[in-house]
């Protein structure tokens, strides 16, 4: 996760911050493994308004990452996620 601040000369109560975030994902089968993804993707892309004590909150699809082989023969991938959000400085 990268948190990026947007630094401004004078602090005011709310300070913006965009994070990207990582979602990986970890299946007994190829199959598995993609319909978890899209199922991610469908149910956090294009969300907004105020979650958790943030406010604005934002979220964007940034890619998804590699097929790749995980332990025991499972299946792994990542779907990234662009997170801009208002909270207290």
């Amino acid at each position: 996760m990268t948190l990026i601040d947007r630094q401004r000369l004078k602090r005011e109560a709310l300070v913006r911050s965009v994070e990207r975030v990582s979602v990986a994902v970890r299946a007994a089968n190829y199959r598995d493994q993609k319909a978890a993804i899209k199922l991610i993707r469908r149910c956090c892309r294009d969300m907004t308004g105020d979650l958790s004590g943030c406010f604005r909150v934002s979220i964007l699809t940034a890619g998804t990452g590699p097929d790749v082989g995980g332990p025991a023969n499972s299946f792994e991938q990542t779907q990234d996620f662009r997170v801009s959000f208002d909270a207290a400085a």
